[in-house]
């Protein structure tokens, strides 16, 4: 069988079971994550309406995490699922084309730049707690 991943790795069988691990695994975690994440945001975006700062904070913070690990599970597990359609006839042959020619150099940017949203975020909301408590000590 013909391998269509990183042409240095030359255990075949051992990509293929980890492959098959991964899919298998921690496919269903990170559903189940996306899952909880949404619900969270559910419950904060429904009424009562809070707009404190923490509530403010936890709301971008949610959709931030969703966006993480909807990118992260693209990124990783789009190219396992099209390691079997590289021919013209397979089912996803086209939007596997699509990963290798396009996808595959932009979601890692992409990535990295919700991941440096994600910093920010948090150093932002430690920075307005920094600020409250000398605000009271003064």
């Amino acid at each position: 069988m013909v391998c269509y991943h990183e042409p240095r790795i030359h255990d075949h069988e051992l990509y293929f079971q980890l492959r098959n691990l991964n899919l298998l695994l921690l496919l269903p975690i990170a559903l189940i994550g996306i899952l909880c994440n949404a619900c969270a945001m559910v419950s904060l975006y429904r009424p009562p309406k809070i707009t404190s700062g923490v509530f403010v904070y936890l709301k971008a913070l949610l959709l931030l995490d969703a966006l993480m690990l909807t990118t992260t599970l693209a990124a990783e597990f789009f190219p396992q699922i099209c390691d079997q359609h590289h021919a013209k006839n397979h089912t996803f042959y086209k939007p596997c084309m699509l990963e290798r020619r396009f996808l595959k150099y932009t979601m890692p940017r992409v990535e990295i730049t919700i991941h440096t949203l994600h910093v920010w975020t948090i150093a932002t909301l430690s920075a307005h707690r920094y600020w409250k408590v000398l605000l009271k000590l003064l």
